[in-house]
């Protein structure tokens, strides 16, 4: 291999083939390696304070993560997907187009927290069988909702009316 003495200076350009060791501090402006990369110790992206972008590109066009450093912020590009367990299992996190966002579980989705709160615009859509397994409480003392529950009859309902505080 070719090593490269911890006071060395460098100029514009370097080329290099075969093993190279490059010991001590040698600062470089641009580096570009057309090959695999083996990183031993620890990888420092900026300073503290002044960081720089990072970006991981992926197989397909658009799609890849980026370190915003200017946002503080992780982005996963495009409909790039944050899975869990494995690369290609069904437990992820995917936006498949711009307001859109999924969160996808093979088998169970748990969400543990003293609240969880919800905060739907419009409307909360439930796919499927729902259980409650402990109180059901509609609205606030003094500030109710209307309640309608649909019988298997067209046009058949139960209804709480709450401005007429009646159940018809």
């Amino acid at each position: 291999g070719i090593g490269i003495a911890k006071s060395a200076t460098i100029g514009e350009n370097l080329t290099v083939f075969g093993d190279t060791d490059i010991d001590g501090t040698t600062n470089l402006d641009a580096v570009d390696i057309d090959g695999t990369v083996q990183i031993d110790g620890t990888v420092t992206v900026g300073v503290d304070g002044t960081g720089q972008d990072v970006k991981f590109f992926g197989d397909t066009s658009g799609q890849f993560l980026l370190w915003d450093q200017s946002a503080d912020e992780l982005a996963l590009v495009g409909d790039t997907k944050l899975s869990f367990h494995d690369a290609a299992g069904g437990e992820n996190i995917v936006a498949t187009s711009d307001g859109h966002l999924e969160i996808n579980a093979g088998t169970t989705l748990d969400i543990t927290a003293p609240t969880v709160d919800i905060n739907a615009a419009t409307v909360l859509n439930v796919d499927g069988a729902s259980q409650l397994n402990n109180t059901l409480t509609v609205g606030v003392d003094d500030t109710g909702y209307d309640v309608k529950l649909f019988g298997a009859t067209a046009s058949a309902f139960m209804l709480w009316d709450q401005s007429e505080d009646d159940l018809i």
